[in-house]
């Protein structure tokens, strides 16, 4: 199957659940991957990807569809996929479906409306914001202009053909088929063989690692957590080491807001795709903490995956995605509770960590639900599907 995904934009992680389908599928399908970039570069830890990235030359509505439909033109596909109702994805696959008759995939990985939504005036303040945040620089001001349309893209996912969800939280919202976050079991395993040269590399040295699971934003809280913390530990400088991911700027800003962290924080930088499971072989612990948010509730953290397929012990916020994930593996602390989250830090490594790890209860769990070959399972099911439409057409 020939299979053209369109991503809103490859500069941020929006591309990343669209790069792991792809991949996924990549081994036995055509796969091209489309979209826009708002910043200078591709998104790092995605950017040497295993299939071809086509950078559109516009960020503009109408001239991304012309553009897109040029390319089908050249090489036609059977399938259009597309991430999250947002109208540079799933508008784009919608107005070529309109011209082409090409079948659409919805996919979504997380709760977009939910999230805007978590503003004080709702669907009006959203609006408000659109227009009141013009002055920004151009390739910001694009991305916030499209927001009033995006709250009607929610209302068109009817006429998707086929729709996908990580979890049966978001089920609930959009319906559809449960296609979780996709690992290659192969490849996410834990090493031993790495473990000690990234932990020489990182000067992590004989302290447990903690590492910070995603990208160190204010809005993820960990701020918040680096202040609990420091109240939850004596000395943490002298009892163990945060892995911090993201880029240098990241790091400042959150360094800048508690500066008294920067004793044990350990910068990893930005990692390609490929290089997560020896960073995670690595570590001894992940927190992967949530807001207590209506769009935080409904989402399953792709690095709670990345965790799972390397057996690593997990401390996380208690909704009930992760709930559903874990399955009794993992320790939960309610949504936004830091230092509780802290104390269970604290208590883990009192505890012990574990001596062996690579096929305990948090590995099965993972390899049952984020196995890469689910999306091959799920495009096989659907060609038969898209035969049949194919032969009920006049």
């Amino acid at each position: 199957m020939n299979i053209f995904s369109i991503c809103s934009d490859l500069s941020c992680n929006l591309i990343h659940r669209p790069y792991t389908v792809a991949g996924a599928l990549a081994g036995k399908h055509r796969v091209r991957m489309f979209g826009p970039l708002f910043d200078p570069e591709v998104w790092s830890p995605c950017a040497k990807p295993d299939f071809p990235l086509i950078v559109a030359r516009s960020r503009e509505l109408a001239e991304l569809v012309d553009e897109a439909v040029a390319h089908l033109a050249s090489e036609p596909c059977d399938l259009i996929y597309c991430c999250l109702p947002r109208t540079l994805s799933f508008g784009i696959a919608l107005e070529i479906k309109r011209r082409l008759g090409i079948p659409v995939w919805l996919d979504c990985d997380d709760w977009a409306l939910g999230r805007r939504m978590e503003v004080p005036g709702g669907r009006w303040s959203i609006m408000a914001k659109a227009f009141t945040e013009a002055v920004l620089p151009p390739r910001k001001r694009h991305r916030l202009k499209l927001c009033a349309i995006d709250l009607m893209m929610e209302r068109r996912i009817r006429k998707a053909d086929l729709v996908t969800v990580t979890n049966p939280s978001l089920r609930e919202v959009y319906g559809g088929d449960i296609l979780c976050h996709l690992r290659d079991e192969n490849v996410f395993f834990y090493d031993e063989s790495c473990r000690e040269g990234i932990r020489t590399r990182l000067k992590i040295g004989s302290y447990p690692a903690v590492l910070f699971a995603g990208t160190p934003l204010r809005h993820k809280g960990v701020v918040e957590l680096l202040q609990a913390l420091l109240n939850a530990f004596d000395r943490p400088a002298d009892q163990l080491r945060f892995l911090l991911m993201g880029s240098e700027a990241q790091r400042e800003d959150v360094l800048g807001a508690v500066p008294e962290a920067r004793d044990f924080v350990v910068s990893v930088g930005f990692m390609d795709f490929k290089d997560i499971p020896g960073l995670y072989s690595a570590a001894d612990l992940v927190v992967i903490p949530q807001k207590n948010t209506s769009g935080a509730g409904r989402q399953l953290p792709s690095k709670l995956a990345d965790s799972m397929m390397l057996d690593i012990p997990v401390i996380a916020s208690r909704t009930p995605p992760i709930e559903w994930a874990l399955a009794g593996a993992g320790r939960l602390v309610s949504p936004g509770d830091w230092a509780g989250i802290s104390r269970a830090v604290r208590e883990t490594l009192e505890e012990g960590l574990p001596h062996e790890r690579g096929n305990g209860p948090l590995r099965r769990r993972g390899v049952e639900l984020f196995r890469q070959s689910q999306a091959v399972e799920m495009i096989d099911r659907l060609a038969g599907k898209l035969d049949m439409m194919k032969g009920g057409r006049p």
